[in-house]
């Protein structure tokens, strides 16, 4: 989980950091999904959560960082294992 927090932490900044370059450049904006790799992961298991969590954050304005523990993330991940 510590790894999560800096992970997201760092995207946080970077996405902070934009301020700036927009100033010079006209609006940038960035959103970013987060997710860590499980036991039993394939690649395309990773990077379809975080992808998840990408559209998530698109969802949710710009500027945003979303990870798979985030609470939207989460209830669908727990409505998929219920379906499934």
């Amino acid at each position: 989980m510590a790894m999560m927090d800096a992970a997201v932490g760092s995207a946080s900044s970077y996405t902070e950091s934009l301020t700036s370059v927009s100033d010079r450049l006209g609006r940038v904006t960035i959103s970013l999904g987060c997710a860590t790799a499980r036991k039993g992961d394939t690649v395309q298991s990773l990077i379809a959560r975080a992808d998840g969590c990408l559209y998530a954050a698109k969802r949710n304005g710009r500027n945003r960082v979303i990870c798979e523990t985030d609470p939207e993330i989460a209830a669908a991940a727990a409505a998929e294992a219920t379906v499934a």
